[in-house]
């Protein structure tokens, strides 16, 4: 249960303080005035410097700064574009972005382990509570029972309308279709599966292969609604930052290629290829805004992604939860011909 903080401290007016200060100069001692006053010896000792130093006004509020203030502001923005475009935020997502932005600002916290709690998020959310108000989502199981349901894709089709007013996008228009791109990642696997073999009885089943075990990788393929494609990204697992020569050697024409720990998109690689995606938008002289449909998997939200992609006129939609079997064009028409061919030329 989240506790109801208390003010230990009175504020006192201009009035009690300079009061204060006049015990002090005809002779009273700080024990003394901080006792009759309830002022702290601190305070006094801070507000007669301050008036030795000719400041007119005396602090009116009093404990640690505050940790956002105004940066407060861009938070509640992404919380409002998040979920214009059917991405609504959790707690926990808006934790991560607020301690993200302060670690890019390198900004010093009282959050533990330089993230907010349970309680400083409910204080959050009771500042803009006339603004912004939670409700409770439903379970997994029951939102992939009605991924299909008329409601929630009548729903996404809304929001897909008002991605596409707001980039000033006709989809009647056959040239406007350049400015509508699907995105998403599928994992790759450096073998094939094991497959039924022959040999003689008593004899195991081995297989020489080039590499020691299965390496999974993911590749994010992006392409519009007018058939082009953008150059694939392929995110290699590694310890490293430098990548082996080898591994990029005749890959497609203009692939870039990047690392984690575990062979799949991450928000700082994700952020990174914004900027890319756009250098590729402006030599084929693509129009923007564009909208880009996606996915909602963590990779793809942070504060840093979402200010990258709305500096360069990039509109993010995401698909409903569960719906991807439906919804993404990729993940039904490209990854199952693509990974069937691949699966030919590994064999």
């Amino acid at each position: 249960m989240v506790r109801n903080y208390k003010r230990k401290t009175k504020c006192h007016t201009t009035e009690e303080i300079s009061s204060a200060l006049n015990q002090l100069d005809e002779g009273s001692s700080f024990r003394q005035v901080a006792a009759a006053s309830g002022i702290s010896k601190s305070s006094l000792e801070l507000y007669r410097k301050l008036r030795k130093q000719k400041k007119k006004d005396f602090p009116k509020k009093s404990g640690r700064k505050p940790t956002l203030s105004k940066d407060e502001e861009k938070i509640l923005t992404i919380l409002s574009t998040a979920a214009d475009v059917g991405w609504p935020l959790d707690r926990v997502d808006v934790s991560d972005i607020i301690q993200k932005y302060c670690e890019k600002l390198k900004r010093k916290t009282q959050f533990k382990d330089g993230k907010p709690g349970r309680e400083y998020m409910m204080s959050f959310f009771k500042r803009y509570k006339a603004r912004f108000t939670s409700k409770r989502a439903k379970s997994i199981k029951i939102a992939r029972a009605a991924s299909e349901h008329p409601e929630i894709i009548s729903h996404y089709i809304d929001t897909i309308k008002k991605a596409y007013d707001q980039a000033k996008i006709d989809i009647k228009d056959s040239n406007h279709a350049r400015r509508i791109f699907n995105l998403d990642e599928s994992g790759y696997k450096s073998e094939s599966q094991a497959k039924m073999v022959f040999v003689p009885v008593g004899r195991p089943a081995n297989v020489l292969t080039a590499t020691e075990g299965k390496t999974n990788y993911s590749v994010l393929f992006a392409g519009n609604a007018a058939g082009e494609f953008i150059p694939p990204l392929v995110v290699y697992k590694s310890t490293g930052q430098s990548i082996p020569c080898g591994w990029i050697l005749n890959g497609p024409k203009d692939t870039i290629y990047n690392t984690t720990t575990n062979g799949w998109m991450d928000q700082q690689v994700f952020c990174r290829w914004i900027p890319w995606f756009d250098r590729i938008l402006e030599e084929r002289e693509i129009e923007k805004p564009v909208v880009v449909i996606m996915d909602g998997c963590s990779a793809h939200i942070s504060l840093a992604i979402v200010e990258e992609a709305r500096a360069r006129n990039i509109i993010l939609v995401k698909l409903p939860p569960n719906s991807t079997h439906i919804l993404q064009v990729l993940d039904v028409t490209v990854f199952g011909p693509s990974k069937s061919a691949w699966t030919e030329v590994i064999r």
